[in-house]
């Protein structure tokens, strides 16, 4: 993927690819720029994120009818199916790069995983803090799918030297909607995304709060499977190309160019390119901070001599895959940390009480008697 700032340079230049407009969002969230609290941003994050919460049951669980009212005020924003943001897009959004202001990216508000956590995900018997964790990550994937078709009709507006973005952004505008097919692509997104990190019962209760948001947001299990997700991006890509395609002319319906190509998502779309904002908006309802930390790297792994003793009893390749993957983590932690349990770890660690201490970050602990895992 190119930088979005030089692609930004480059749309300068097309005549109307870029605009000056307020970008929508749920009319619940109030942004406050001189507020230093109120939204915190990350430049180029990656999914890998540890949330934190002080005595989450005894003040995420207990009786709030204030925080309850909230919560069925968003669970109506949600379903509604009114406006440009509704389904999941009531729960955070994104801001496209074509805006002319220096502000664009992923927003997330916190109370909107509260809502997840308490709606969606409370019947799976998970810590709250991991439920925290799993909204961040399904709100977060969902919006990516709308950065990738950002990254997607710019690569076309480039190559046709025309706009195409400004013109459907007008459309909707025009009729309060939103792109159904879009919104579908992205929830199918987040669920191929979820599916290899979740058990069946969490995947379960994602997939159905999916089917119970408006038409569009809907349907987005039905585009899961490779062929049908590939089907999707080409028509969403004629939505948008489809205008500048009439006018050149050009025609997008034989099939030699394979438009699902020009997303940026193979082998895999890079979210470092996208920054994200979290909103505090938990403010005046007696709830405890909720600590967000999005990890880019570990500069520092303490090992024990426990642990240094029994790592050195493990076969030699098994300590230089150890030693590689520190190595990795100093430069940067992947998306989804690739941590596998080894075959020989449960022997070890009854004999063993090893862990690791990360320098500079305050997170959980990355070994368990399970195995390693990170966040």
């Amino acid at each position: 993927m190119f930088e979005i700032e030089e692609i930004r340079s480059v749309l300068n230049e097309i005549v109307n690819a870029r605009i000056d407009f307020e970008a929508d969002r749920p009319p619940r969230i109030q942004l406050s720029v001189a507020g230093v609290d109120t939204v915190r941003r990350w430049e180029r994050p990656v999914a890998t994120t540890v949330i934190h919460v002080d005595d989450p049951n005894r003040t995420l669980n207990r009786q709030n009818p204030e925080l309850a009212a909230v919560i069925d005020r968003i669970d109506d924003a949600v379903h509604s199916g009114q406006g440009p943001l509704t389904g999941i897009d009531a729960l955070a959004w994104y801001s496209s790069f074509h805006n002319l202001r220096s502000e664009w990216g992923i927003y997330i508000p916190l109370l909107s995983l509260v809502y997840i956590t308490k709606r969606w995900l409370k019947h799976l018997g998970l810590p709250i803090e991991r439920n925290l964790q799993l909204a961040f990550s399904l709100l977060h994937e969902h919006e990516l799918f709308h950065f990738a078709t950002d990254y997607m009709v710019a690569q076309w507006e480039i190559v046709l030297d025309s706009p195409c973005w400004a013109v459907l952004l007008e459309q909707k505008r025009a009729t309060g909607t939103y792109i159904e097919e879009e919104e579908k692509l992205a929830n199918a997104y987040m669920l191929r995304r979820l599916a290899a990190r979740l058990s069946e019962s969490q995947y379960g209760a994602v997939e159905a709060a999916t089917m119970r948001q408006p038409p569009g947001y809907s349907a987005g299990p039905n585009c899961v499977a490779e062929e049908a997700f590939r089907v999707g991006l080409g028509e969403l890509a004629k939505l948008y190309l489809g205008p500048q395609a009439l006018r050149l002319p050009l025609n997008m319906s034989t099939g030699v160019v394979a438009l699902e190509s020009f997303y940026p998502l193979w082998p895999a779309l890079d979210a470092t390119r996208c920054p994200v904002h979290l909103i505090d908006d938990v403010r005046g309802l007696a709830l405890p901070p909720i600590n967000v930390t999005i990890i880019d790297r570990i500069l520092h792994i303490e090992e024990t001599e426990r642990f240094k003793k029994a790592l050195r009893g493990l076969p030699h390749d098994i300590q230089k895959r150890w030693q590689k993957k520190k190595e990795q983590l100093a430069t940067g932690v992947p998306r989804h940390p690739e941590f596998e349990r080894l075959k020989a770890l449960r022997a070890i660690l009854t004999r063993s009480e090893s862990a690791l201490s990360i320098g500079r970050i305050c997170s959980p602990t990355l070994i368990t008697r399970a195995g390693l895992r990170l966040g």
